[in-house]
């Protein structure tokens, strides 16, 4: 038995002794001093123990071993070592490895074109304007006046509710009815922005004379004299109307035409006479005569306008 022990005492001795041999070897490579010689093995009993000993270091060995294979990462197999030094690598066999290169990338770059901003001028100027006839302070004789001017192209240009023509260089005209005296007239230009301006004028307007028929005296057989007046000459009511009178031979009739309107009357005992005459299909703003005359074809013609307002 205690041969039997002997013989695995020495064997482990010298696996261990082998080991230590390697180890010190390995130490003294790496720069490291060796450890100290081991004293002489005791015989016996002791070897016996010892033996146990070396055994118990030996499975501790293994199961540090197996341990550490159990929990090293996963990686390849180092190569193998010669005295714990790496091997030299081997030599590249069969054909040799070819790495593609990569094709050289192309960066495409997208020209971005930079939002256009807008200004927008806000348009705070009334637009100009100007009457150029007739000129203020003007005394007139016609009823019926063409006033002309000038404004802001794009603009319209009123007085009151008529609105006048506007060509598109900014010229406008408007036809207005003037009554006996002075007239003012007020005209307003807008343009597109809604800016407005102002401009007046004053005219006068003297109406010529009323046309009358006088004939002279005679003898007491001749008969009385035709004479025929108007009141207004304009009229802003509906239907429009006018008023007329005069003198003339007693019991002699009276008659009013015109194209919009007509009407008769008898002269008086006292010779004279009067009438109203109503024009209900009268234009606006456009004159046109009215014809008197009596039963004895004496004539007398006036003019009538039918005016708005």
């Amino acid at each position: 038995m205690n041969t039997r022990l002997d013989d695995r005492a020495r064997r482990a001795a010298a696996a261990v002794h082998q080991a230590v041999a390697e180890s010190r070897l390995h130490l003294m490579e790496a720069g490291i001093p060796a450890l100290r010689r081991p004293r002489q093995w005791p015989s016996g009993t002791g070897r016996a123990v010892l033996a146990g000993a070396v055994t118990a270091l030996v499975v501790l060995a293994g199961l540090l071993t197996a341990r550490d294979a159990l929990f090293a990462p996963d990686t390849a197999t180092p190569p193998p070592t010669t005295f714990g030094l790496p091997s030299p690598p081997d030599e590249p066999t069969g054909a040799p490895t070819t790495t593609a290169t990569p094709p050289t990338s192309v960066t495409s770059t997208t020209a971005t074109t930079a939002p256009s901003t807008t200004t927008t001028t806000l348009d705070l100027l009334p637009p100009m304007l100007a009457v150029t006839a007739p000129a203020d302070g003007s005394v007139l004789t016609e009823k019926v006046v063409r006033f002309e001017g000038i404004t802001e192209p794009g603009a319209t240009v009123k007085a009151g509710p008529y609105e006048a023509d506007v060509d598109a260089e900014g010229n406008w005209s408007l036809v207005l009815v003037l009554s006996p005296g002075d007239n003012l007239a007020r005209f307003t230009a807008v343009d597109a922005a809604g800016n407005e301006a102002e401009a007046t004028v004053t005219v006068r307007y003297e109406p010529p004379a009323p046309e009358t028929t006088t004939t002279t005296t005679k003898p007491a057989e001749d008969p009385a004299p035709f004479v025929a007046n108007y009141t207004w000459g304009t009229c802003p009511l509906v239907p429009p109307y006018d008023e007329y009178y005069g003198t003339g031979e007693p019991g002699t009739k009276v008659v009013v035409t015109s194209a919009y309107g007509e009407g008769s009357t008898m002269v008086g005992e006292d010779g004279t006479w009067y009438v109203k005459v109503f024009f209900p299909e009268a234009p606006l703003d456009e004159p046109f005569s009215v014809i008197l005359e009596d039963t004895l074809g004496r004539k007398a013609v006036f003019e009538f306008t039918y005016v708005s307002g």
